[in-house]
């Protein structure tokens, strides 16, 4: 270990209750909501579809997605405010206000069009992307797993984080400065600050579908 990163390990730790990894949580989730057109969402030369902030310079998709409840699904259980289709953030319109004003620049919206199981117009939803991905994380005073494997295209190695395991996270506030929810190029994990899980918080209990592991100690 040199000077340095003794030096960053004095001035920088990982502190509990600043910054949090959030997603979805794992309880009570749906299982029973598809896009039911995602052909429609593939532009003209890709083969796949992607998160909605994946062209930058161009609306998220050609056609708006179609969400409907999958017809072999024995009930029918509505979104929460935060879920996940596809692997794709769902938010509800309330989560949404929330992310938006804690951190406009963060975050990319698709509006999506929900048809209940009675063919009437379910409530607003809409697929989520985090837009924002910067080198936040401080290795030297961090406890986590960093792993290289060969990229098979080019052949060169590629680091990433793993967080099997317990992991104690550091982050350079004054790298983030004013953001409040990015990832980093080594995971696609998302994180954020203390700010957008009080602004969650004082929504109330009504929020539902959103998890907080505090990266001090996860």
């Amino acid at each position: 270990m040199t000077g340095n990163d003794v030096f960053s390990e004095q001035i920088n730790k990982p502190r509990k209750g600043q910054y949090f990894v959030v997603g979805p949580d794992q309880h009570g989730g749906m299982h029973d909501i598809e896009i039911v057109n995602k052909n429609e969402l593939i532009w003209p030369g890709d083969a796949t579809w992607f998160p909605p902030g994946h062209y930058p310079d161009r609306p998220a998709y050609p056609a708006m997605p179609q969400l409907a409840f999958d017809k072999d699904a024995s009930k029918h259980k509505l979104p929460r405010d935060l879920d996940a289709v596809s692997g794709i953030w769902l938010v509800s319109e309330r989560l949404k206000q929330i992310f938006e004003t804690v951190d406009p620049e963060g975050f990319v919206f698709a509006a999506c069009d929900f048809t209940l199981a009675d063919g009437s117009k379910g409530p607003q939803h809409y697929l989520c992307d985090v837009l924002r991905t910067i080198d936040a994380l401080d290795e030297d005073a961090s406890v986590l797993k960093i792993k290289y494997e060969r990229d098979f295209d080019t052949g060169e190695e590629v680091k990433y984080y793993s967080f099997v395991g317990q992991c104690h996270l550091a982050f350079k506030r004054d790298v983030l400065g004013e953001y409040h929810v990015f990832r980093t190029p080594f995971s696609g994990i998302v994180f954020c600050d203390h700010m957008l899980r009080i602004a969650c918080q004082v929504a109330g209990g009504k929020l539902n579908g959103l998890q907080f592991r505090d990266t001090a100690n996860f």
